[in-house]
């Protein structure tokens, strides 16, 4: 019986491609999403470059400033062409060099470099500040030498003075902060668990109640699904071992946890589909658990940065138990590991439970079909309302979805900003200076020192309770009077890039200030008075400008792109829905974008209004965008869901789309840097030209005329799209008519099969 059940199973998957499509889309969309991050560093970002000063002092800045990995420079004349190429999207940052530079420098005063980032972008920002950043600090670095050997210290000792404290990073589990090796684990392992959520569900043809032995046959139908993903989630562990360079250590655990999660989803899944018969209820309710489970795990955003009931109720989850053990297991925080055993095993071991209870009753026979009715007539904007409001799964995301993302996200990210990040300190900090040091980090917003011996510094770090352990050289206090430079080791944890990268540039920030004033004492002692010995401590210096999210806050980031990608996929699925079920129609789907770009503009202003988001948004541009952008999603939903030709297959296909297209878009990974067939990819998408417009348009008061580019391609999409929709109304037709003769009937026809349970 087993055995048979699960040669059913592959026949099955054989001969229903849609089926086959569930079971490849976990595959596809993974390998999509790691395609974004093939460059895994982000490199030949363009930033604007204007001279002003045009010395040899400014012409040796310039190309150290290009030779840099990350930044590539795009000369302009003034500021103001500058303003317009970013409102444009053709710079991602700028460098102003100011008149005078050199004879400041020269005279030994302290000049400033401004420096632009575009902080819309958290990964385009950073890689901006460290490049500006090094070439800067090794310029003042040698210019501070120069200035001190004038003092009569020697060359060797003024080198060593004019950057006393340097700063050692470590970071065992991703020393390079590659996003590829970051990402990946999470974004397979989460595609995994939502397919065999799915699968799981709807395992048995005829439902619980309609299969003479379920769990029998439930079991057969589940072998080919975990032995399919199964061995597709092990090669993709060892190409991620082979390309990303983790441990062969990783393998066994992640393995095993991966076993685990896999069985534990389809188990999941199983149990559900004895509680909720319908099977496009028992999807929806199936993705509504798994489609944030990505986000809520932590993985993005810190999850101790949740609201507190938020983080109560999405600790426990799956697929954030698997993460907190996989962590754990490849160098993160100890404790957490057995947590996430223990949970996924009771994951497991509960729907074992559910399933094994006695069915009361024989065997019930179930319709295999769900017949549905296609309406040919003529259309009506309240009767549409009606339907979309009044129809069983539609009105959820027609109605409920819209305003329960938008609080669950909002309520995740709205007004979060990265501080007080607990940060061990050990080492010896009884001298005057590193006293000093200790006093100043514990001062920046970003860090929260705490004083610690190596041992329970270690402990903390391995349970979570620090991020980072700085250690304080015993003979600093020495070596600064001795005019040695001291390197401070930082071990930091990489399990979440974000705070990662907060810690060491808040304590790189911190010694640079110390630095200068240690430097500016060999000046002191030559009788130069305060001011001066602080300008000569300091040649050159960054004016950094956080640009359009001035705290550099993970929250505005998101916002705005997560309530396009919510609105645009929830259109894009309901369209798809209601397609599947009555037909394509162009003038039906006009209540659909209508309704939400009402959405759109609350959410934008009174949404981003009230987690204060800050913008300088241009609305006619901000309505061309959304308008265009929700009625190409419009068309592209009736062509998607007609060629999937059911409910349940739109939303168990269209489900695995979110990540991909918002990865594809350019929203979380610069555009320019994704490999040329997926920026191809991205293209085709409505959301990517959206988003990069909406950014602009919202963040950076980019008018339409700065937005054309982003008009243009969406009305090629609109127009593209509308015409295939035409097309494809007219095949259905004749098709339906055609069958409609067939059979003989007049009223409606039986569509695709929709397997009910």
């Amino acid at each position: 019986m087993i055995l048979q059940s699960a040669w059913d199973e592959l026949r099955r998957l054989g001969r229903d491609w849609h089926r086959l499509l569930l079971l490849l889309a976990p595959i596809l969309a993974s390998a999509t999403c790691i395609w974004v991050y093939s460059d895994r560093i982000a490199r030949e970002l363009p930033v604007g470059f204007i001279d002003q000063d045009r010395t040899s002092l400014s012409r040796t800045l310039e190309r150290e400033f290009d030779a840099t990995p990350q930044i590539h420079l795009v000369e302009f004349s003034n500021e103001t062409e500058l303003s317009e190429a970013f409102r444009r999207g053709e710079v991602r940052g700028a460098i102003i060099i100011p008149d005078g530079l050199d004879e400041r420098v020269r005279e030994g005063g302290t000049s400033s470099i401004t420096v632009w980032r575009d902080c819309t972008v958290p990964v385009v920002a950073n890689q901006v500040y460290a490049a500006t950043a090094g070439v800067i600090t090794t310029k003042l670095a040698q210019l501070a030498t120069g200035r001190i050997m004038i003092t009569g210290v020697a060359y060797s000792q003024a080198k060593e003075l004019a950057l006393p404290l340097r700063l050692d990073a470590r970071i065992p589990e991703n020393p390079f902060l590659d996003y590829m090796r970051y990402m990946a684990p999470g974004l397979i392992t989460s595609f995994l668990q939502m397919c065999l959520m799915i699968a799981g569900g709807n395992l048995l043809p005829r439902g619980w109640r309609g299969s003479p032995h379920p769990r029998r046959e439930l079991l057969g139908r589940a072998l080919p699904w975990l032995g399919i993903l199964g061995s597709a989630g092990t090669l993709a562990l060892f190409g991620l071992v082979r390309y990303t360079g983790y441990s062969l250590e990783f393998v066994p655990a992640s393995l095993g946890l991966g076993a685990l999660l896999m069985v534990a989803s389809l188990l999941v899944g199983a149990m559900a589909s004895r509680f909720i018969h319908n099977p496009l209820k028992l999807a929806q309710n199936l993705l509504a658990f798994n489609t944030p489970a990505f986000l809520l795990s932590g993985y993005a955003f810190p999850e101790w940065a949740f609201p507190p009931l938020l983080e109560a109720v999405t600790r426990p989850l799956p697929f954030s138990l698997f993460m907190d053990a996989l962590r754990a297991f490849t160098g993160g925080p100890d404790g957490r590991e057995f947590i996430g055993l223990i949970g996924l095993s009771l994951y497991a071991l509960v729907p074992l439970v559910v399933l094994a209870i006695p069915r009361r009753g024989p065997a019930a026979p179930e319709r295999d079909t769900i017949p549905h009715q296609m309406d040919l007539h003529r259309f009506s904007i309240g009767a549409e309302l009606r339907h979309a409001i009044t129809t069983p799964g539609l009105n959820m995301l027609f109605v409920l979805a819209i305003p329960l993302y938008l609080l669950l996200y909002g309520s995740v990210y709205g007004r979060k900003e990265e501080i007080k990040l607990p940060v061990a300190v050990t080492g010896s900090y009884s001298s005057a200076i590193a006293r000093d040091l200790v006093r100043d980090l514990g001062a920046h917003r970003r860090l929260h020192i705490l004083p610690m011996d190596e041992v329970d510094a270690a402990y903390a770090m391995r349970s979570g309770r620090v991020r980072a352990v700085l250690h304080i050289p015993e003979n600093l206090d020495w070596r600064i009077r001795s005019k040695l430079s001291t390197s401070i080791p930082l071990e930091v944890h990489a399990d979440r890039l974000l705070p990662a990268g907060d810690i060491q540039r808040a304590i790189g920030e911190v010694l640079s200030y110390k630095s200068a004033v240690i430097t500016s004492g060999a000046f002191l002692v030559k009788g130069l008075s305060l001011r001066q010995s602080a300008e000569r401590a300091v040649p050159i210096r960054i004016d950094d400008h956080p640009a359009f999210n001035p705290l550099e806050t993970y929250g505005d980031y998101m916002l705005p792109f997560l309530g396009a990608l919510i609105l645009h996929q929830i259109l894009l699925v309901a369209i798809a829905f209601a397609s599947a079920r009555r037909g394509p129609s162009i003038n039906r789907a006009i209540p659909y974008v209508l309704w939400f770009l009402v959405w759109m503009a609350l959410w934008m202003w009174f949404g981003l209004g009230y987690f204060e988001v800050p913008h300088q948004a241009h609305w006619p541009a901000l309505i061309l965008l959304i308008g265009l952008g929700f009625s190409a999603v419009a068309c592209l939903g009736m062509i998607l869901g007609t060629l999937l030709g059911s409910e349940l297959a739109v939303l168990q296909c269209t489900a695995f789309s979110s990540y991909p297209f918002f990865f594809l878009s350019g929203s979380s990974w610069p555009h320019e840097m994704l490999p040329f067939w997926a920026q191809r990819l991205g293209d085709l998408i409505p959301l990517t030209p959206m988003c990069a417009g909406l950014n602009r348009a919202y963040r950076m008061g980019a008018n339409t005329a700065d937005v054309r580019p982003e008009l243009l391609h969406l009305s090629i999409l609109l127009a593209a799209y509308a015409l295939l929709a035409v097309l494809v109304r007219k095949w259905f037709v004749k098709r339906t008519v055609r069958i409609r003769k067939e059979q003989g009937n007049t009223g409606g026809i039986t569509c695709a099969p929709v397997y009910s349970s």
